[in-house]
């Protein structure tokens, strides 16, 4: 076992001692490890949890911003979501990992999809997948060669800016390069079929919840 998953392991269990209250900034390490694991119900409760000790906390609320968003499988906006939270200087050298590998994680996700979907799809669309629209709206440079950089690295074939996805050797390197076993496996990108997974995954998170609240419910509350 890792020592980050043994701390986050150690914080999880000092709360449910009878002294136990973790810090504002240890609930957010805990929240974006099982953000990282995508163990969505979980993190969801431990935000529930979290905030009535720290209604007001910015951090938190950012981190949770994130944490809706894949709640809905919108990858995109979560990707969004992160980018804003590394220029918001909420972050520091602790939690700054979590986000770096909760970004790489659904990347792979994102990345794994369009390879499952899409056939052909446009350059600027693939660029839009991975949370690179800026808040004006536009793609800025820096972005875009991001994107580029992806593209090489899956040997994706680019015609007249539209993206050819296709499953390779090189590609499943690529998305296994975005997993850091420090931080455990990542359950969505184990198997082939992602959209399976991440319905299964859904589907069993849900089944906890429905004698006490709808899913919508739960998770647009504050």
């Amino acid at each position: 076992m890792s020592a980050i998953i043994d701390r986050c392991t150690r914080i999880a269990e000092d709360e449910l001692s009878v002294s136990g209250v973790p810090t504002a900034l240890e609930y957010a390490e805990l929240l974006l490890f099982q953000l990282v694991q995508q163990k969505i119900v979980e993190a969801k409760y431990t935000y529930l949890r979290a905030t009535a000790k720290f209604k007001d906390d910015a951090l938190l609320k950012k981190i949770w911003t994130i944490g809706y968003h894949l709640s809905k499988c919108n990858f995109g906006e979560a990707l969004r979501g992160c980018r804003v939270l590394n220029a918001s200087g909420l972050l520091n050298e602790q939690t700054e990992p979590y986000v770096k590998e909760l970004q790489n994680r659904v990347i792979a996700i994102q990345l794994s999809l369009i390879v499952n979907c899409y056939t052909s799809i446009d350059r600027e669309n693939v660029a839009e997948l991975l949370g690179m629209r800026g808040t004006d709206g536009e793609f800025v440079p820096e972005t875009l060669g991001f994107v580029t950089s992806i593209l090489e690295q899956c040997r994706w074939t680019v015609e007249e800016n539209f993206v050819r996805p296709a499953r390779s050797t090189e590609f499943q390197k690529t998305i296994n390069s975005y997993v850091d076993e420090q931080f455990g496996p990542n359950p969505l990108i184990a198997d082939s079929d992602v959209t399976l997974e991440i319905n299964q995954l859904n589907r069993d998170g849900l089944k906890m919840l429905e004698s006490l609240v709808t899913s919508s419910d739960f998770f647009d509350s504050n």
